[in-house]
């Protein structure tokens, strides 16, 4: 594999508790670490380096629902600042998320796995990306993504994008979109950022190459899925001693040994309301607390194994 490729990781969002530990982390992996942030933030905090960039961005008028605007704007932002620097590969990552076992030559050798029409693979986790049956509203993971920074700007760039809208929709799922509004009423629902990401993706890409991908096709081809737990990432809470957990309850999404085609694709029977109505609000927030403690507990020994190994004064 070639090693001259200039890689650049985008890290989004606003100043958070330990930001500057996660940028200092990411300065040991890349060529150019892009923060892009935004005005008014305060970047006291914030070491200087000269492969360090930052952005300070205004912010669009509208946020969109969960901030998905906000998101959009940081990363497309640091996206061009990562073509005009020339890069290769591009990590798109937020300021709350440190990896303790992060390998950039891993992660380029995943997104040349067996490339697909000329395009490198988007390499994500496992976690929330895509449901096992077909489905037009699935999602694509929003915490962090890898790739060629043309697949990364097919996946995070706004051209075309409507700041001014809550939240944008491809042409061709306007109607169905009407329909889920009509008949469900909460429209974020079901077309939540990680939707958003998936439809506005999908439909350039059908677009660029002139075919309708199927949602299996479109995984397996387009993608490299990896458990999020290889990177080991911490992710810290707003603060000091919270941490957060990337964890969801068994909703049924792919998982790596099924997309290696190494484990038979079994559809579940039971919905993800259905799945939530059957267990009693008691009992979900006792496994919520139960996983919060157990988490909030390992990471916090990892954390502190991470501090005194790099000699940190905190």
């Amino acid at each position: 594999m070639r090693n001259d490729f200039k890689t650049t990781c985008v890290i989004q969002g606003n100043i958070r508790l330990n930001a500057n530990l996660v940028i200092q982390e990411m300065l040991k992996h890349f060529d150019w670490v892009i923060l892009s942030t935004w005005q008014g933030e305060d970047l006291s905090s914030i070491n200087a380096h000269e492969k360090l960039i930052i952005l300070e961005n205004e912010k669009p008028i509208v946020p969109g629902y969960s901030h998905r605007n906000y998101q959009r704007y940081t990363t497309a932002q640091g996206l061009r600042k990562a073509k005009e620097l020339h890069s290769d590969y591009v990590l798109k990552w937020r300021t709350d998320m440190l990896p303790l076992k992060l390998n950039v030559n891993d992660l380029i050798s995943k997104s040349q796995y067996k490339p697909m029409n000329g395009l490198s693979r988007i390499v994500t986790c496992v976690f929330r990306c895509m449901t096992i049956e077909q489905d037009d509203f699935s999602s694509i993971p929003d915490l962090f993504a890898f790739g060629h920074i043309d697949m990364m700007e097919m996946l995070w760039g706004d051209d075309y994008f409507d700041y001014s809208s809550q939240f944008n929709i491809p042409t061709s799922k306007l109607t169905e979109v009407a329909v889920l509004a009509a008949t469900q009423g909460n429209v974020m629902g079901y077309y939540c950022s990680e939707t958003e990401l998936y439809c506005l993706f999908k439909d350039k890409l059908n677009t660029q190459l002139g075919v309708n991908f199927q949602h299996e096709y479109l995984l397996k081809n387009f993608f490299y899925l990896f458990n999020h737990a290889d990177l080991d990432i911490l992710w810290f809470g707003h603060k000091t001693g919270r941490y957060r957990s990337i964890f969801v309850y068994g909703y049924p999404w792919w998982s790596r040994a099924q997309w290696l085609g190494k484990q038979k694709i079994i559809k579940s029977p039971i919905t993800f309301s259905v799945f939530y109505s059957s267990l009693k609000i008691k009992q979900i927030r006792i496994i919520n607390f139960l996983f919060y403690l157990k988490t909030n507990f390992i990471q916090s020994l990892k954390y502190n194994t991470y501090v005194k190994k790099n000699n940190l004064v905190l």
